[in-house]
């Protein structure tokens, strides 16, 4: 077994948790302030747990902090192990009778990008004495958790079919090109999908997204491009960071870049016209007052973003 691995292994909670803190806020001040530690004690833990993962996880200058590709994928890891951690912490005291008031949360990794951080302190402020619990799920396990009540609301993709769930659409939200940096496309003035025929692209591709991606899929084939000499992922993350590794280009949902990624820029198609939805939803057997609360504050913090160009 690589010592990269066994080194991830002993990687510590405070560690996990100090590098999940920094990926959400990018920037050490703010991230240890939320954390209540110094700034060089973040940077400690951080380095600790680069040293035992084996491999940097962020790039830091003197501007800015951002994610390498291989901390976008342990970000993703780590922040489902940690929402299963406090979910059993949080079932031993309601078994013990601390339980509080809770609104339990499904959300895809996306919003963790653009409206929950925004999203979360609007409710909270107003609602100081309802627990929030947020898991990080893909929009179709989101969707089976609130069927088996496990969820009591949820931020996601809306299903095709919605079945017992009821379901508000957001925001609609378009799609830009990710490239590295330095890709000479970067550089023009305008871009269009006719400039994206002749280069390497990476499909993103997800079942449970048919529709929004097969616009996207057939504006592509329209433009001259081949899609079956084409690579496809079905993750946006992993979709950023090979497009970092190879070289080539993506086409992802506009959220992607609200995050900060080291040498990738984000770039809007001026031709590319497909949409995809973010909703919300719940049973619609559930008339909870602190459902609608909530539904009301996603509203109201999507209606404060401004879109990314």
């Amino acid at each position: 077994m690589s010592a990269g691995v066994m080194g991830a292994r002993t990687a510590d909670l405070r560690q996990l948790r100090a590098f999940s803190i920094l990926a959400q806020e990018l920037h050490f001040g703010r991230a240890a302030t939320r954390l209540a530690i110094t700034q060089p004690a973040l940077s400690q833990l951080v380095r600790e747990l680069e040293a035992r993962v084996g491999v940097p996880l962020l790039e830091r200058t003197t501007r800015r902090v951002s994610l390498t590709p291989a901390g976008i994928g342990f970000l993703a890891d780590i922040d489902d192990i940690l929402h299963r951690l406090q979910s059993a912490v949080d079932r031993a005291r309601d078994s013990h009778g601390l339980s509080t008031e809770r609104l339990r949360v499904g959300a895809g990794l996306f919003t963790t990008f653009s409206m929950l951080p925004g999203l979360l302190k609007r409710f909270r402020q107003r609602y100081p004495q309802v627990k929030v619990e947020v898991e990080i799920l893909g929009s179709a396990e989101i969707v089976r958790a609130i069927e088996r009540g496990d969820l009591d609301i949820g931020l996601l993709r809306p299903p095709a079919e919605p079945g017992r769930l009821h379901v508000e659409t957001l925001v609609e939200e378009g799609f830009l090109a990710v490239m590295p940096d330095d890709h000479p496309l970067g550089r023009r003035r305008r871009l269009l999908l006719a400039d994206l025929a002749a280069q390497e692209v990476l499909r993103l591709s997800r079942p449970d997204l048919r529709d929004a991606f097969n616009a996207v899929d057939r504006q592509l084939e329209d433009a001259g491009l081949t899609l079956d000499q084409c690579t496809t992922t079905h993750s946006t993350l992993n979709a950023l960071a090979l497009v970092s590794a190879t070289g080539g280009i993506s086409i992802v949902p506009a959220w992607a870049s609200a995050g900060q990624w080291g040498g990738l820029t984000f770039r809007k198609v001026e031709d590319l016209t497909a949409t995809i939805d973010l909703a919300i939803a719940w049973s619609a057997d559930r008339r909870d007052a602190m459902i609608f609360n909530f539904a009301e504050a996603a509203a109201r913090s999507i209606a404060s973003i401004q879109p990314p160009r």
